[in-house]
Protein backbone atom coordinates (compact mmCIF):
# COMPACT_ATOMS: atom_id res chain seq x y z
CA UNK A 1 0.00 0.00 0.00
CA UNK A 2 1.52 3.57 -1.08
CA UNK A 3 2.43 5.60 2.23
CA UNK A 4 -0.05 8.70 1.14
CA UNK A 5 -2.82 5.98 1.62
CA UNK A 6 -1.70 4.64 4.45
CA UNK A 7 -1.93 8.02 6.30
CA UNK A 8 -5.42 8.84 4.60
CA UNK A 9 -6.53 6.01 5.74
CA UNK A 10 -5.52 6.94 9.26
CA UNK A 11 -6.72 10.50 9.04
CA UNK A 12 -10.07 8.83 8.26
CA UNK A 13 -9.96 6.48 11.07
CA UNK A 14 -8.80 9.09 13.65
CA UNK A 15 -10.52 12.38 12.72
CA UNK A 16 -12.53 14.31 15.31
CA UNK A 17 -16.45 13.88 14.72
CA UNK A 18 -18.14 17.33 14.93
CA UNK A 19 -21.95 16.61 15.04
CA UNK A 20 -24.31 19.47 13.23
CA UNK A 21 -27.81 19.83 12.02
CA UNK A 22 -29.40 22.77 10.33
CA UNK A 23 -28.68 25.11 13.25
CA UNK A 24 -25.33 24.47 13.13
CA UNK A 25 -22.74 27.58 11.90
CA UNK A 26 -19.64 27.48 10.96
CA UNK A 27 -16.64 29.56 10.23
CA UNK A 28 -13.33 28.12 8.37
CA UNK A 29 -10.22 30.04 8.00
CA UNK A 30 -6.77 28.73 6.79
CA UNK A 31 -3.81 29.89 6.61
CA UNK A 32 -3.86 33.14 9.04
CA UNK A 33 -0.29 33.39 9.39
CA UNK A 34 -0.37 35.32 12.81
CA UNK A 35 2.91 36.97 13.37
CA UNK A 36 4.43 38.98 16.12
CA UNK A 37 3.18 42.16 14.63
CA UNK A 38 6.12 42.87 13.41
CA UNK A 39 6.98 44.37 9.10
CA UNK A 40 6.85 40.45 8.36
CA UNK A 41 3.87 39.62 10.17
CA UNK A 42 1.43 38.50 7.50
CA UNK A 43 -1.74 39.45 8.85
CA UNK A 44 -0.58 42.28 10.45
CA UNK A 45 -2.59 44.34 7.72
CA UNK A 46 -5.59 42.87 8.54
CA UNK A 47 -5.31 41.99 12.27
CA UNK A 48 -8.80 44.73 13.32
CA UNK A 49 -10.77 43.07 10.44
CA UNK A 50 -9.92 39.72 11.13
CA UNK A 51 -10.26 40.37 15.11
CA UNK A 52 -13.62 41.92 14.49
CA UNK A 53 -14.64 39.25 12.37
CA UNK A 54 -14.07 36.38 14.70
CA UNK A 55 -15.74 38.63 17.62
CA UNK A 56 -18.80 38.84 15.27
CA UNK A 57 -18.78 34.98 14.60
CA UNK A 58 -18.25 33.46 18.20
CA UNK A 59 -21.02 36.37 19.49
CA UNK A 60 -23.01 34.63 16.82
CA UNK A 61 -22.26 31.25 18.14
CA UNK A 62 -20.23 30.20 15.22
CA UNK A 63 -18.00 27.33 15.47
CA UNK A 64 -14.49 28.22 14.51
CA UNK A 65 -12.25 25.95 12.59
CA UNK A 66 -8.79 26.60 11.47
CA UNK A 67 -7.57 24.90 8.57
CA UNK A 68 -4.14 25.13 9.28
CA UNK A 69 -0.76 27.56 9.57
CA UNK A 70 -2.86 30.13 11.71
CA UNK A 71 0.14 30.58 13.56
CA UNK A 72 3.56 31.74 11.79
CA UNK A 73 6.48 29.43 13.42
CA UNK A 74 8.71 29.10 10.89
CA UNK A 75 9.53 33.13 11.10
CA UNK A 76 8.64 33.34 14.81
CA UNK A 77 10.35 31.30 17.21
CA UNK A 78 8.16 30.95 20.20
CA UNK A 79 5.04 31.26 20.50
CA UNK A 80 5.09 33.98 23.36
CA UNK A 81 5.64 37.00 20.55
CA UNK A 82 2.90 36.11 18.64
CA UNK A 83 0.61 35.36 21.47
CA UNK A 84 1.59 39.27 22.93
CA UNK A 85 0.57 40.69 19.24
CA UNK A 86 -2.70 38.84 19.24
CA UNK A 87 -3.83 38.78 22.71
CA UNK A 88 -7.34 39.84 22.07
CA UNK A 89 -7.69 37.14 19.44
CA UNK A 90 -6.50 33.79 21.51
CA UNK A 91 -8.87 35.45 24.09
CA UNK A 92 -11.84 34.92 21.49
CA UNK A 93 -10.35 31.41 20.92
CA UNK A 94 -9.94 30.72 24.59
CA UNK A 95 -13.78 31.44 24.89
CA UNK A 96 -14.10 29.19 21.99
CA UNK A 97 -12.58 25.97 23.35
CA UNK A 98 -14.57 26.54 26.56
CA UNK A 99 -17.88 26.66 24.27
CA UNK A 100 -16.64 23.83 22.65
CA UNK A 101 -16.56 25.37 19.26
CA UNK A 102 -12.92 25.86 18.29
CA UNK A 103 -10.98 23.36 16.44
CA UNK A 104 -7.43 24.08 14.86
CA UNK A 105 -5.68 21.93 12.50
CA UNK A 106 -2.05 22.31 12.04
CA UNK A 107 -0.14 23.43 8.89
CA UNK A 108 3.24 23.30 7.77
CA UNK A 109 4.08 26.67 9.67
CA UNK A 110 2.93 25.41 12.73
CA UNK A 111 3.52 21.99 12.20
CA UNK A 112 4.85 21.91 16.29
CA UNK A 113 0.89 21.75 17.18
CA UNK A 114 1.28 18.19 16.54
CA UNK A 115 3.04 17.60 19.13
CA UNK A 116 1.22 17.20 22.39
CA UNK A 117 3.68 18.53 24.76
CA UNK A 118 4.62 21.46 22.72
CA UNK A 119 0.63 21.96 22.76
CA UNK A 120 0.43 21.48 26.43
CA UNK A 121 3.55 23.62 27.31
CA UNK A 122 2.76 27.10 24.94
CA UNK A 123 -1.56 27.41 24.07
CA UNK A 124 -2.51 26.29 27.34
CA UNK A 125 -0.68 29.36 28.77
CA UNK A 126 -4.02 30.75 27.49
CA UNK A 127 -6.39 28.57 27.03
CA UNK A 128 -6.45 28.27 30.95
CA UNK A 129 -5.63 31.53 32.29
CA UNK A 130 -8.95 33.50 33.59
Amino acid sequence: MFSSQKRLDRAYKTAKIIAFDNTSKFIFFSDCHRGDNSFADDLAHNRNIYFHALQHYSKNGFHYCELGDGDELWENRTFKSIFEAHKNVYMIMKDLYHDNRLDLIWGNHDMVYRKENYVKKHLSTFIYRH
